[in-house]
């Protein structure tokens, strides 16, 4: 049995959890109440820009102020912007929240003996602007180091999971939380694996690489589709229960219109499920997720499922367990790929 701690609290778009999986004793610390003397106002060429673009509602380590000596905390999130200057709020991203906490456990898995205390550290990055809506609109967020047609680059087969093996699993057990047997499953961006329940009945891959798809043993009908190139779905208005999307979201150059459309095809209250951690290829991930936080990104996910029309929008992360010792890379990270994860529902 492992033992774990977790933080779960609402936002304005979301129900939010977060999960520490470790067996070191011990609670996590209170958050550090709210202070008004860590909110700074600061001008805007006390901002590196060279090295990322300043936006309202973006997080940002302290280390991109020239004037980074002696601020509050190593974090902070810009709540208000004008010409002139920025707010700068060092507050933790929790303080004013209500937070519910506690104890939790898992079978079967072990973890690493992660301070209590390392829950807190992305605790709220996920949130939304309390004020407002949060800028992600960089001007190249959708471009990519490599621009050539995507058919080129996914021609070549990978067969390999994309996460580690630990990861997989977790990502398994979300999906069976939300998925019937008898569903109707489309999996968006499918490769070589799946990572869906056993059992399933009815899964439609709609994937870049012929290959990958003809051996991944979870799918029953197959299908090549460049979603860059052409967003639109190949299929009939409601005809799923539930979409899937594997860590991939961060490949789409067109999320909005892609999303537009996982919503005509699923059927009304159908779920929309996505899931990523913090491995991509970066000649194909867009400009936007590599600057982003990796919370951050679920925020970013969370806000373009709020404006294609979902509803009932869960996230959740989990970290902290052991990453399989022989894993290719359990030399260099002890603990597993983290997963983030996001539920939402198309209104009935």
């Amino acid at each position: 049995m492992t033992n774990g701690f977790f933080l779960s609290y609402h936002s304005a778009l979301a129900q939010h959890r977060q999960i520490l999986w470790t067996d070191a004793s011990g609670t996590p610390p209170a958050i550090t109440a709210y202070s008004p003397q860590a909110l700074i106002n600061l001008p805007r060429a006390s901002f590196k820009q060279q090295l990322v673009p300043l936006h309202l509602g973006r997080f940002y380590p302290t280390r991109v102020l020239t004037v980074s000596n002696n601020m509050p905390s190593e974090m902070f999130r810009v709540v208000a912007l004008d010409l002139d200057g920025f707010r700068a709020d060092f507050n933790h991203p929790l303080a004013q929240t209500v937070v519910e906490s506690g104890a939790t456990q898992l079978d079967g898995l072990r973890a690493e003996m992660s301070p209590a205390a390392e829950l807190l550290r992305w605790g709220g990055i996920e949130l939304p602007l309390a004020t407002g809506t949060t800028d992600f609109h960089d001007a190249d967020a959708f471009a990519r180091e490599d621009e050539a047609a995507d058919e080129e680059f996914y021609g070549t087969p990978r067969k390999l999971l994309h996460v580690d093996e630990v990861c997989a699993q977790r990502i398994t057990a979300f999906y069976a939380e939300h998925l019937a047997p008898n569903a109707a499953v489309l999996d968006l961006m499918a490769a070589w694996r799946s990572h869906l329940p056993q059992g399933l009945s009815a899964v439609t891959g709609l994937g870049m690489n012929a290959e990958e798809l003809a051996d991944n043993p979870q799918l029953q009908s197959r299908l090549c589709h460049d979603l860059n190139a052409t967003p639109n779905l190949p299929f009939e208005t409601a005809s799923f229960d539930a979409v899937v999307n594997t860590v991939s979201f961060e490949y789409l150059t067109q999320p909005m219109a892609v999303l537009q459309e996982v919503q005509r095809v699923l059927k009304p209250g159908g779920k929309l499920l996505i899931t990523f951690s913090n491995r991509f290829f970066p000649p194909k991930t867009i400009m936007l997720w590599k600057r982003l936080h990796p919370i951050e990104r679920m925020a970013w996910v969370v806000q373009c499922l709020q404006a294609a029309g979902f509803t009932e929008i869960a996230t959740l992360v989990e970290r902290g367990l052991k990453r399989d010792p022989g894993d290719r890379y359990a030399e260099h990270f002890k603990e597993m790929d983290p997963l983030f994860a996001v539920s939402a529902c198309k209104p009935m």
